[in-house]
This record gives structure tokens, sequence and C-alpha cells, in this order.
């Protein structure tokens, strides 16, 4: 169940103090740290060696892994944990909303900026799934995407009278859940993309469609291809076409 409130007691708890953010004490680790609270309050549950690894939280015969890339690297924790017969959730923080928020760099004090939606950035999760996609199916382990709506902190130290031309990225916050998916198996993963039952699309179609990179998209086109969701069902000219199932 999402309780953002307590979401947010946590941020400010971790990040914010007084109103004010703490240069330079966290940098970029605050949305795991976060993360990793509001899914475990208990912090004697953190950071438990498992098999050879250390474990974000362990709570019983349950693991939580809070992971935003390098799922190439979790591969084989996931082995460990599952050859030891541990339920293991990887948890896939995706800022789909951020909110851009300033701090002077002489007094602390922070402002808000513009809201940026980007509701596609949820599919950058797909190429990374290539890398665990053998685990799919397994019941033990589950992919948990958590769409936020993210503060991105950054210092007034740039160009320009107002200072934010080229200004530092300091850290993102999280400060609500949007939406929970869990994803076990290809139907769970299915129901999260933009695809039509029967479509037929050409990989400039889908990249359009899930707003992925080149290498990403080769990426995740493999994985979908391998789950079943996308057959290739012919070609036209260069560019190869696939069937949605």
């Amino acid at each position: 169940m999402i309780d953002n409130g307590r979401l947010r007691r946590i941020s400010e708890e971790c990040v914010y103090s007084h109103g004010r953010y703490n240069i330079g004490t966290y940098r970029e680790r605050s949305q795991h740290l976060v993360l990793k609270k509001y899914f475990e309050e208990n912090a004697e549950l953190h950071e438990v060696p498992v098999g050879g690894y250390i474990a974000d939280i362990k709570k019983g015969n349950d693991i939580t892994e809070i992971q935003t890339s390098g799922f190439g690297s979790l591969r084989r924790k996931l082995e460990a944990f599952s050859a030891l017969d541990y339920s293991v959730t990887v948890v896939y923080p995706s800022p789909v909303r951020q909110r851009i928020v300033w701090v002077d760099p002489d007094t602390g004090e922070r402002t808000q900026g513009r809201l940026i939606n980007r509701p596609k950035a949820v599919y950058k999760l797909l190429p990374e799934l290539l890398y665990i996609s053998d685990f799919f199916g397994n019941e033990k382990i589950c992919v948990r995407a958590v769409l936020l709506c993210s503060e991105s902190v950054r210092l007034l130290d740039g160009f320009g009278d107002d200072r934010k031309s080229h200004a530092t990225k300091l850290d993102t916050v999280p400060v609500e859940i949007l939406d929970i998916t869990d994803i076990r198996d290809a139907d769970a993963l299915r129901a999260l993309l933009p695809f039509n039952k029967g479509q037929n699309l050409k990989s400039g179609d889908i990249s359009k469609l899930l707003s992925l990179s080149r290498r990403n998209l080769w990426a995740a086109l493999k994985l979908l291809v391998k789950l079943e969701i996308l057959i290739p069902s012919a070609k036209e000219g260069n560019s190869i076409v696939y069937t949605v199932t």
C-alpha cells in the first residue's frame, strides 16, 4: 500500500533539514537511501550479508534490492539468493515526473522550479531486464517498477543572472509514489507497454513509443522478442516488422 506521507517524511529526514538541503551529504545516493528506508525503516535489516553478497534489505526469507541500473551485475546476486531459497524483489525507481528544486550554495535555501513530465522514463527498464530475463516466471523473483514524482535538486551556481544555465545537478529525491507495478512474467510486462495486440511495428515506430536510444532499443527489442511479446513477422526493405502478441 502506498504511503506518500511516510515517504515525504523520510525524504525530509534523510535529505532536508530545517527547510534546507544538506549540500554534499548524500550526493546522488538519496534516492537509494530514501527508498530503502521507505520499504524497511528498521536499519538493522539494511545491508545484510547473504551468500557472499550484501542485500539492501533482508527481512526473514525476503530480500529487497533497489536498483536503478546495472542489472548485469545483479544477475549473479539473484542466482546466489535464489539458490539459498530467498524470495527477492528488485525495486526499480523511475522518476516519471520531476520538480526542479534550486538550492542557494551560500544559504542552503531551496526554491521550487518547473515540473517536468517524463512518462516514458519507465521504459528504460526494458534493456536492463534483458540481463535477468532468464528469471522471468520464477515465482521467487519479482521486479517492482515504482513510478515516482521526484525533486531534481540543482545548485544555483550556473551562468546568467539567474545562475541556472549549466548549473550543477546535485541529487534526485523521491517525494511521491504515483504507481507500483510488479513484473514477474511476460504478461505483467506486456501490461506496462504502450502496444496494442495485433499491431505491426517497425523499429522506428517502437523507438518513438518507448523513447529509447539506438543501443537501448536494440536490447529492448531483444528482450521483447525473447519473451514473445513481439514476433518478427515481415520485412520492409532493411526494416523488420514486429507483430504485437
